[in-house]
């Protein structure tokens, strides 16, 4: 089995199979997404795990059948309730369920799908990444921040007098935040789903 999960070529037929359809537009309508949105989803091979993810749990599937074709498409949710804490994205009301064992009782969590490749290869756009949300005594990490009603994923080093933010990416250039500006720590990153390259 090969390790790179392929969207267009393995996902979309199992989507499809599932579906019962034939065609990308009701592929797109069923993960709530536009159907230029799953194009270009497929030109860059970008898996959208949160949206399968909700598929999946819609149609009481095994989300590792659709991204691999392994198991069986019908089988036992992956986690019981008890084994799985729900954990809200930043950006929206939506929410997933997470294995507790990657979500410590004592830690606000959240996640944020990447929609930039400024932490790239570290972090890729569509990566999704497990945030604690209790900055207040969080030092030098990478975060997601809020900056002027955008929101970024940057390396951020506290110092006396600013905040030194920078991206692995080196076509981004660092840049400076005082610490009067507007901005809000959205969390703190501790890990990542993503696909593997």
């Amino acid at each position: 089995m090969s390790t790179e999960l392929d969207l267009k070529n393995d996902i979309l037929p199992r989507l499809k199979d599932l579906l019962a359809v034939t065609k990308n537009t009701e592929v797109a309508k069923a993960l709530g997404t536009y159907p230029q949105t799953l194009n270009g989803w497929m030109d860059r091979n970008s898996v959208p795990y949160t949206q399968l993810y909700k598929l999946a749990k819609e149609k009481n599937v095994s989300l590792t059948w659709i991204l691999d074709g392994e198991g069986e498409p019908k089988g036992k949710p992956d986690c019981s309730d008890a084994e799985t804490a729900v954990v809200k994205a930043v950006d929206s009301q939506n929410v997933i369920k997470i294995g507790r064992e990657f979500v410590p009782a004592n830690q606000n969590s959240a996640y944020y799908v990447v929609q930039s490749d400024a932490m790239e290869p570290m972090i890729s756009s569509g990566d999704t990444v497990l945030l604690n949300t209790d900055t207040v005594s969080a030092g030098d990490g990478i975060y997601v921040l809020r900056i002027n009603d955008r929101i970024s994923v940057c390396r951020l080093q506290f110092l006396p007098s600013y905040i030194k933010a920078t991206t692995e990416n080196n076509s981004y250039q660092q840049f400076e935040i005082g610490y009067d500006d507007r901005y809000e720590l959205l969390g703190l990153v501790v890990g990542k789903i993503g696909k593997i390259k």
